[in-house]
């Protein structure tokens, strides 16, 4: 989808940054209106990836026409999905539960001694950045859209200008990048990345095969020994 708004609109918002959360402002109004879930929101130069559930297929449309008409945005690439049952919590009933996939990765931290909550979002979140920094960017989008959103957002791959990718081909030098983010020993990391690529493995099987295809091959080999489970 592209917008008609006019190119002078993109100097609103200097950043990718500020754009996505102009969007995500602009969007609260109309997801409280709908009873939707909050939307993740992306930015990448004026383009807004959405990501998240729906309930039917006009509050996509809905949302996906009032974003590509907000100042700024030339275009938008939507994953919503039309997938929210009504059985499902909105937010009119209360907070929306956690995702199974997070539950997993939350257990995923248990016995590595991080105490707090806020230590282990921290520890995840550049676990799961650090490894998605490793698919490169065409086939990263598509992976992440198969996520549920909250763990979405826990997945912030750095962008570097001449550099598609900051890659490792080591295992130690993945850990070593998931100690130095997160903030946690070198040894706590080493345990918790095959821990976090366990349950990407198991909850997001079908793109198992193609995820492998793009990494180097020892870290293929690596990722290929921590076997999905239920």
């Amino acid at each position: 989808m592209t917008s008609t708004n006019p190119p002078a609109a993109t100097a609103l918002h200097t950043t990718d940054h500020d754009l996505a959360d102009h969007v995500r402002t602009k969007l609260g109004p109309l997801l409280h209106t709908l009873d939707l879930p909050r939307i993740h929101v992306m930015a990448e130069g004026f383009n807004v990836l959405l990501h998240g559930e729906v309930g039917t297929e006009s509050d996509a449309v809905a949302i996906e026409n009032a974003v590509l008409d907000m100042s700024g945005v030339i275009g938008v690439e939507s994953h919503l999905h039309i997938g929210l049952l009504p059985s499902d919590v909105r937010p009119s009933q209360g907070k929306p539960g956690r995702s199974p996939m997070m539950t997993a990765l939350i257990h995923a931290t248990d016995d590595l001694g991080i105490d707090s909550m806020s230590a282990r979002s921290a520890a995840l979140r550049a676990a799961l950045t650090v490894l998605f920094e490793q698919i490169p960017h065409s086939e990263r989008r598509h992976v992440i859209a198969h996520l549920p959103t909250d763990v979405v957002t826990f997945v912030n791959p750095r962008r570097n200008i001449g550099e598609p990718r900051l890659h490792w081909h080591r295992p130690l030098m993945l850990d070593a990048a998931v100690s130095l983010r997160g903030g946690i020993s070198l040894d706590t990391a080493i345990l918790l990345v095959p821990k976090v690529i366990k349950v990407i493995r198991t909850f997001i099987p079908d793109e198992d095969a193609d995820v492998q295809a793009t990494l180097s091959q020892n870290l293929r080999e690596y990722w290929s020994q921590q076997g999905p489970g239920a």
